[in-house]
């Protein structure tokens, strides 16, 4: 069957007969990349899926989805598509440089994902993306010559700091923030309350200048607490400053920028965090 390259969707050939079979096939691989799928990172088959089910394939699958890591699969008729499908041979087509930038929402965790290089030499990754409900709130940072409008805006200035590094997944309940975590963006996906802390001066010594951001991706309440002396200023965008620490709405976002400590400390370190608090 000729199929379409790098995605091998099906091709009706010149006088096919049944060709109503090949187009609906293609148009039930093209509703999932549309109407995005139900979870990510399933290795087994369902045992009884519906009709137009899709879901991202782990990297280990198994029965009808042995061969097809990191693809999405489709229940059709009695069976599983998967984008990628097949080449014109028939041969599995796998996940790749060539599906770089494709983009499929998952809607168990409200985000959506990106097939992306993670690093190098080049390995590729579903990896999330900022979604649209986090936009439209600002931070400051009086340090380290950075400023921004938006989340938006701050994710990708963090994207320049550490470029070609993926967003961090965090499905513990507790982080403490290190030197590694500097110009990185965070994910957290539990469903149980999470919190962050920042660490004292006296913990870890972190330079003026850190930034980090954290999304709320699961629906665990992600708050934010400082140790020691250190101080927090926490604020919603818009309000006066308030001891707002927690981001409680899913999808939203905080930036934390580190900011010089007064001299003569404590605090050594002044944390700022700003954005969807509540």
């Amino acid at each position: 069957m000729s199929t379409s390259p790098d995605f091998g969707l099906p091709y009706i050939a010149a006088s096919q007969a049944q060709p109503e079979v090949t187009h609906n096939e293609a148009i039930s691989l093209l509703q999932a990349l549309l109407n995005g799928v139900i979870d990510r990172g399933v290795n087994t088959p369902p045992g009884s899926p519906s009709e137009g089910d899709a879901y991202i394939v782990g990297s280990a699958p198994t029965g009808e989805w042995t061969g097809r890591a990191n693809c999405i699969a489709v229940f059709f008729g009695t069976g599983w598509l998967f984008v990628p499908g097949n080449d014109e041979n028939g041969d599995p087509i796998a996940m790749g440089a060539r599906q770089e930038g494709m983009r499929v929402y998952v809607r168990d965790e409200d985000l959506l994902y990106a097939w992306i290089e993670t690093g190098s030499p080049p390995a590729f990754a579903w990896s999330p993306l900022p979604i649209g409900n986090a936009a439209n709130v600002g931070y400051s940072n009086g340090t380290s010559g950075l400023a921004a409008t938006n989340v938006q805006d701050a994710l990708d200035q963090l994207a320049a700091v550490r470029s070609g590094q993926a967003p961090i997944l965090e499905a513990g309940t507790s982080l403490t923030l290190t030197a590694g975590h500097n110009g990185r963006v965070i994910y957290f996906t539990s469903n149980s309350a999470v919190t962050v802390t920042l660490p004292e001066h006296d913990t870890e010594a972190l330079p003026p200048g850190f930034v980090c951001a954290l999304i709320k991706a699961g629906n665990g309440d992600v708050s934010v607490a400082v140790e020691g002396n250190d101080v927090l200023l926490a604020l919603e965008m818009g309000s006066p400053p308030a001891p707002a620490n927690t981001i409680a709405a899913k999808g939203g976002s905080a930036v934390i920028t580190l900011l010089a400590g007064p001299t003569g400390s404590p605090p050594a370190q002044l944390w700022h965090l700003e954005g969807r608090l509540e």
